[in-house]
């Protein structure tokens, strides 16, 4: 199966899903299925990225405003999108599978 597409295709519009296929396996018994999840990981990172600089050229935001400006209930201070787009924030850290808050 090497060189081939393991994943699912989707194309969409504002009308609704326009086409959609699954292709390859989920493990080596187990075909893919529309409903098989997938962990994305960091994959997301980007599209976030670009939203939030989106967001920034339509003066929605602004990258260097406390996050609690536009998330009330954020629950840490003197925290930017700009410090979380670029991971400068150093207040959380993971230790032994468990956030911690740190400065």
């Amino acid at each position: 199966m090497s060189g081939q597409l393991n994943g699912v295709i989707l194309i969409a519009d504002s009308t609704g899903i326009l086409f959609q296929k699954t292709y390859g396996n989920k493990t080596l018994t187990e075909r893919l299925q529309k409903e098989t999840p997938f962990h994305l990981g960091s994959l997301s990172k980007p599209i976030t990225a670009v939203a939030t600089i989106l967001l920034q050229q339509e003066r929605l935001i602004n990258i260097d405003s406390d996050v609690s400006k536009y998330l009330p209930d954020f629950p840490y201070i003197n925290m930017t999108p700009r410090h979380l787009l670029s991971h400068t924030s150093e207040y959380i850290t993971i230790k032994n599978g468990v956030n911690t808050l740190e400065k």
